[in-house]
């Protein structure tokens, strides 16, 4: 929600859907801010500003929520849906008050406004009421039509309406309203009563035929529809409304999902999952299609027709360039498989159908599945609507009726496996019967995700050395390695390498750094360097092994409570072996034998020194977090924990180093 967040950032979060729907992250993010296209000028304002009442409902807000920069008197929207025999045609219409407070409540007077052509725009009115009396009203000269791509997509035909507020500065009451007619089948879906800061009074109203039956689900609010009674398909509103509402504040690690204060309207004509089936499963199988080039693809690469799918889920993953795509309908269901493989880039929705069409060719059986990957939340079949997708895989089913899940848009993961967000959700998969049928991917990983690193040190008497080091990387950590060293160009690794070995030895110089299965996602990844340093060990011997980690998890955990659970993505291990030759002997913190373990809830963690010779010693740090969901009753568990990992290993060790000879004698 919010009438008019920070410039150069969208206004709003959400709101309508067009279906078709797309299924990738931007196109969502485009048709929840269609809603907010308009332009300036068109009728005069309905009513003149109200200065005490909005001061009154200011001062009462701001004294329940101190400490916001700006504060939402009034956010109401209301949507009129006009049945039509083949579609519904929609007109919406927002207005917002917002007083700004001081300098953080600025943003709020730069507004971008998407839509698209199909769109028409009846009216756009902004206005600020100064704290001089004076009101200063938006001029059409002052709203600039521009390109808006959003954020992920690299073609799009959105527009988008672009001005600031005139005059507003701390103390102005900022006035907008809005509306816009949609002509296709058009349902507003989605509405949130919450923003970023405090909201006075929210509400979002449905006037539709009374008989129309509205299946609606809230969440984080408990929020009951107020119905206008009227006679039987006679048109009737329906208000969800909610007062003094308080500031969304998200919380580090917090379960996806866990948004703000908000409501979802199933679509219209979508009584059951069945329904979103039927309506679906034609937008993918009049596109996977195999025509000349996907028949002659699969003759080359599986000459076997019974063959396996690596090679063809291969080549979709290395050679179809990720390039979301939303001109016209390609923002709401695939292109033709035989255009993704000619034109080699697509989105996920793309790469589905072609490895569906390659597939089946090959004598599969192949179905595209949409799911909401782990990092948007849990689908909620409860409530019908296919806006909870926002990804697409591919899924075969084997001579033993296994399942083959297969999602190329993920470039660094290896056939027959899923990335984590893929992993444990529910799944729609369309199998062209006209029926949901719900499927669960497979687990998670719960082994595969590490971090490993082995640092060869060898100190002289004055404390200058060499050393080395190698890293392997399995599971997520390797994936978004592979992204950031295949993006590097010249000796980009090498440098990468001497920042992490510089953060730890000040002054090393990296001698030289290699890659391996830089290309092979199906292998770990490994990483390995030489250096040398004037500061292997300062003059006083002391030695700080922990600093080989550099992995302060206690970072995000400040805040002595939570509101919500801490939800870990996927399980994650980091070990470290440090093997440091030193000429002398142990000093004052004689290491020889120290062994520490440490655990919580959802981690635990071991350190170890041990004297391999009279010169060499071993040092061993390993910390694992488990992937469980930390209630906030074992918060404090859970943060002390990552705090006593923190402060071991800062522990410094000292040895006495051999001087050696002197050299004036």
């Amino acid at each position: 929600m919010g009438a008019a967040p920070a410039g150069g950032k969208d206004i709003g979060e959400g709101g309508v859907k067009r279906f078709p729907s797309g299924f990738g992250p931007a196109a969502a993010a485009f048709l929840a801010l269609l809603l907010f296209a308009g332009c300036a000028g068109g009728r005069r304002w309905a009513r003149n500003p109200d200065p005490e009442a909005w001061r009154s409902a200011s001062a009462s807000l701001k004294e329940r929520f101190p400490g916001s920069g700006a504060l939402i008197l009034e956010d109401h929207a209301r949507v009129d849906v006009y049945p039509r025999e083949s579609h519904s045609f929609s007109e919406y219409s927002r207005r917002t008050v917002i007083h700004i407070l001081d300098n953080r409540g600025l943003r709020f007077a730069n507004v971008i406004l998407p839509y698209d052509g199909e769109a028409e725009v009846t009216g756009l009115r902004a206005r600020a009421l100064c704290p001089d009396g004076r009101v200063l009203t938006l001029e059409p000269s002052e709203v600039f039509d521009t390109n808006h791509n959003p954020e992920n997509v690299f073609f799009s035909d959105t527009r988008a309406k672009r001005f600031t507020v005139p005059g507003v500065e701390p103390g102005c009451f900022v006035e907008i309203e809005w509306s816009l007619a949609v002509g296709h089948f058009t349902f507003w879906n989605r509405w949130d009563f919450q923003s970023d800061v405090p909201v006075g009074t929210s509400s979002f109203t449905v006037r539709c035929p009374s008989d129309w039956p509205l299946r609606w689900k809230a969440y984080g609010i408990d929020v009951q529809p107020e119905v206008e009674a009227t006679a039987k398909g006679v048109k009737a509103d329906h208000v969800w409304r909610a007062t003094l509402v308080p500031p969304y504040r998200p919380e580090p690690g917090m379960p996806a999902g866990e948004g703000p204060m908000r409501m979802l309207v199933s679509p219209a004509g979508m009584k059951s999952w069945d329904d979103a089936a039927a309506w679906l499963e034609p937008l993918f199988e009049e596109r996977a299609a195999a025509g000349r080039g996907i028949r002659e693809l699969v003759r080359l690469l599986t000459p076997d027709s019974a063959g396996t799918l690596k090679p063809l889920f291969e080549f979709v993953r290395d050679r179809i360039r990720y390039v979301a795509v939303e001109i016209g309908a390609g923002g709401y269901q695939p292109h033709f498989a035989e255009s993704v493989l000619r034109r080699r880039y697509g989105d996920c929705k793309d790469m589905t159908v072609l490895l569906t069409a390659a597939g089946r060719e090959s004598g599969w059986t192949v179905y595209p599945a949409l799911l909401a990957t782990a990092d948007s939340g849990v689908l909620d079949t409860t409530l019908v609507s296919p806006a909870q997708f926002n990804h697409a895989v591919a899924v075969a089913v084997g001579p033993d009726s296994a399942l083959l899940w297969m999602d190329a848009t993920e470039k660094t993961c290896p056939f027959g496996d899923l990335p984590w967000v893929d992993r444990d959700v529910l799944a729609l998969v369309l199998k062209g019967d006209g029926k949901a049928h719900f499927i669960r991917t497979p687990g998670p990983d719960r082994s595969g995700h590490r971090v490993t690193r082995h640092w060869k040190l060898a100190a002289d008497s004055d404390g200058t050395g060499k050393g080395s080091v190698a890293m392997t990387f399995n599971g997520a950590p390797a994936g978004e390695m592979r992204r950031l060293f295949g993006r590097m160009e010249g000796d980009g690794v090498r440098k990468w390498m001497a920042g992490q070995i510089l953060g730890r030895f000040p002054g090393a110089v990296c001698d030289s750094a290699s890659v391996e299965s830089l290309d092979s996602p199906e292998q770990p990844l490994r990483v390995r360097a030489f250096f040398s340093s004037a500061a292997v060990m300062p003059d006083d011997g002391s030695f700080q092994p922990g600093a080989m980690a550099i992995y302060d998890w206690n970072a995000p955990f400040a805040d002595t409570s939570r509101i919500r659970p801490v939800s870990l993505p996927f399980p994650m291990a980091v070990a470290d072996t440090v093997l440091l030759t030193v000429t002398g002997g142990p000093g004052d913190s004689d290491p020889a034998g120290f062994a520490w373990k440490d655990s919580c809830v959802a981690g635990r963690a071991v350190w170890q020194w041990e004297r391999l010779s009279s010169e060499e010693w071993r040092y061993s740090r390993a910390v694992s977090l488990s992937g469980v969901l930390v209630e906030p009753a074992d918060y404090a568990d859970f943060r002390g924990f990552l705090n006593r990992v923190a402060v071991t290993d800062r522990r410094v060790f000292r040895f006495d180093r051999d001087p050696g000879p002197d050299p004036s004698r």
